[in-house]
């Protein structure tokens, strides 16, 4: 009955019609709301991995309406022992980030562990920062260090990136821009007393 009331609702194709047909079997053991986000995820992405979100939300209620947002690539973190905390990050992010999925899922599951503690402890801003920068899932430890660092995080990021700066000049770095300094002139005063190689001493 769900299932053809979800159908009915959101006016359905024939095809799509028989994609839910495939899934009742778990109209018996799912609750109305974790039943309709298992029947999205069929829609959206097919019946064999909506037959496998059916499974995890059992275990894990909440997973399948995660997976309508972030997309089926979230499904063996999901099913794994870290299903929780990965769902935990997933809804917390949700209102901020979900319009971002196409660009995050793929770094946050490169970036691995890595990634998850970045987001872990620093939320929404970490997320915002991997958007800036356009920074590749290897920099997510370097991205958790310039989140500590007073002034514009991208900035910094691209300083060091494109420059090379050491991390020891790093938080000098940081100060100046947080004072006002331009990029330019940051890189000016770390360089000047060096003879072009910036150290923590200079400036």
């Amino acid at each position: 009955m769900i299932a053809q009331q979800f159908a009915d609702r959101l006016r359905l194709s024939p095809e799509q019609r028989r994609t839910l047909a495939g899934l009742a079997p778990l109209t018996g053991v799912l609750a109305p709301p974790s039943l309709e986000a298992v029947l999205t995820v069929g829609v959206r992405f097919g019946p064999r991995v909506a037959v496998t979100a059916g499974v995890v939300e059992q275990r894990l209620p909440g997973a399948a309406d995660a997976l309508t947002v972030w997309g089926p690539r979230w499904l063996p973190l999901l099913a794994g022992p870290a299903g929780e905390r990965v769902l935990r990050l997933l809804v917390e992010q949700r209102e901020r980030h979900g319009g971002q999925s196409g660009r995050l899922t793929p770094w946050l599951l490169a970036a691995g562990e890595d990634g998850l503690a970045l987001v872990e402890r620093f939320g929404s801003d970490a997320l915002d920062l991997v958007l800036a920068t356009d920074a590749p899932p290897a920099d997510a430890r370097l991205l958790g260090e310039l989140l500590m660092l007073p002034g514009p995080s991208p900035v910094l990021h691209r300083m060091i990136t494109a420059h090379g700066l050491p991390a020891a000049t790093w938080s000098r770095a940081a100060a100046l821009l947080a004072a006002g300094e331009s990029r330019e002139r940051v890189l000016l005063r770390l360089w000047s007393r060096s003879g072009g190689v910036p150290t923590a001493a200079t400036g």
